[in-house]
């Protein structure tokens, strides 16, 4: 819920072809804050601060990227570093570029920072996903709670 809240956040902060991928590298999570109107800023600090913690958190997970290509924002440990020197410890933050929170998908091509919130919301799913499996394979659990497809 914490990574579809900050994308809300950010779609209102760039509406639709707004900016540019070259943009979106050089604009941080705290700049997209300061272009939403002054009533908005204080709400979006606490989507921000939450996606975050959830990011960081989760994206360890995120193995692939892009098909078999290993995640290059992952450090030799396991940790998030999104600098891709893979030695690192730079996790999401208000500082970080917004181009690795804004999904984006360009035929023929593979924009790592873009792909980085959609490959999350993906191994989200399929984590999801398994624990209705389990849970409906569990006596006593209704069938309504099947995996979504």
């Amino acid at each position: 819920a914490d990574v579809l809240a900050w994308h809300a956040v950010l779609f209102e902060a760039f509406p639709k072809h707004a900016i540019t991928r070259s943009e979106a590298a050089s604009i941080s999570n705290n700049d997209a804050i300061e272009r939403l109107p002054p009533s908005r800023r204080a709400a979006a600090r606490a989507v921000l601060t939450a996606y975050c913690a959830a990011f960081n958190q989760a994206f360890p997970h995120v193995k692939n990227l892009y098909e078999c290509q290993d995640n290059p924002f992952l450090n030799k440990d396991g940790g998030v570093d999104l600098s891709g020197s893979a030695t690192g410890t730079v996790g999401m933050s208000p500082t970080t570029p917004v181009c690795f929170s804004l999904p984006s998908i360009l035929q023929g091509e593979t924009d790592a920072t873009g792909l980085c919130t959609i490959q999350l919301i993906s191994v989200m799913q399929s984590c999801h996903n398994e624990i209705l499996t389990s849970m409906n394979a569990a006596p006593g659990i209704p069938e309504s709670t099947a995996p979504l497809p």
